[in-house]
């Protein structure tokens, strides 16, 4: 292991690490994520919008048109999410399934979830793990520091370039007897805060590849002016047709989405415009109507006939 003269502080390449992260500024990405194993394979792909903690995933077709059959934000405390056709509003600990992760984790951990969290990774102290400096390597030609958080049951690894805004170039979480992950990154010039290419591969205790994702950003927007009420209902562009809302911390319908507000469950709906409407049309009236008008037809165009020949 090749360590310098003066070795860095491994606490201070991950507080480093998460400060150049945390700097990024409000930012869109159009990303394209690809969950595959030996049974199946999902290919997404999604509008990010996100200033520091709050963010949005609006899923996207290729041609980047948004679907509105699935949005999903965070404001820094709850997750609203619109999806067939209603809203739920729930906490970031109970979301485990859906795309809202932080997008400043790119790279940095081995799985999207929504409740992870960006300051994690310079806070080890708290729970009594072990940070070292494992030693110096090369990626791509590019002087990186191995740094590694030692917890009870798993070895954590990141390869950090500190001469350039902390970009990390691999990460390693190895679990030992359940296998490991490793992510590798490539970064391009035009966003230089995150990596433009993440492969996260798991291999199990045989060494062998069972499961993969990959992460493609496809196209950036940096400092990008939101509106104030980017983060609300409001902002998140609904139908305004009186959508359901359930508040799945009290379990229950709250009230409704007309738009501008959430109308509450108990308060009537507001009488709708009137509109004149034509009475029911009578069918034996509309038969009779017609009988008559054959009937007439007959000797009317018997009197047009004989007139006819007697012109003649």
């Amino acid at each position: 292991m090749d360590f310098s003269n003066n070795p860095p502080n491994p606490q201070l390449l991950l507080k480093g690490m998460v400060s150049a992260r945390m700097q990024i500024p409000p930012s869109r990405l159009w990303i394209r994520l690809v969950h595959g194993d030996s049974i199946i394979s999902n290919d997404r792909r999604y509008l990010v919008e996100f200033d520091g903690n709050y963010r949005r995933f609006t899923e996207i077709t290729s041609k980047g048109q948004e679907t509105i059959e699935d949005k999903i934000q965070y404001d820094g405390k709850d997750v609203s999410r619109y999806r067939d056709g209603d809203v739920a509003l729930y906490e970031i600990e109970r979301d485990t399934g859906s795309t809202v992760f932080d997008p400043r984790n790119i790279g940095l951990t081995e799985t999207y979830k929504a409740w992870g969290q960006i300051d994690w990774f310079d806070a080890p102290e708290q729970k009594n793990w072990e940070v070292s400096l494992v030693g110096s390597e090369s990626i791509n030609n590019e002087a990186v520091w191995r740094v590694r958080i030692t917890a009870p049951h798993c070895k954590f690894d990141w390869w950090i370039n500190d001469k350039e805004n902390f970009r990390v170039y691999r990460y390693m979480a190895d679990m030992g007897e359940n296998g490991r992950y490793e992510v590798n990154s490539l970064y391009g010039d035009s966003y230089p805060w995150l990596p433009t290419n993440v492969v996260v591969q798991f291999f199990d205790k045989t060494g062998k590849v069972t499961r993969e994702t990959g992460l493609t950003i496809l196209k950036t927007e940096s400092n990008v002016k939101f509106p104030d009420n980017t983060w609300t209902l409001a902002g998140m562009g609904l139908p305004t047709n009186d959508i359901t809302v359930t508040d799945l911390r009290l379990a229950k319908v709250i009230g409704f989405w007309n738009g501008s507000r959430i109308r509450p469950y108990s308060e009537p709906q507001p009488p709708q415009p009137f509109k004149a409407v034509p009475p029911p049309m009578n069918t034996k009236r509309v038969i009779f109507i017609i009988l008559i008008l054959a009937a007439l037809c007959v000797p009317l165009g018997w009197m047009i006939t004989s007139q006819l020949r007697r012109g003649k």
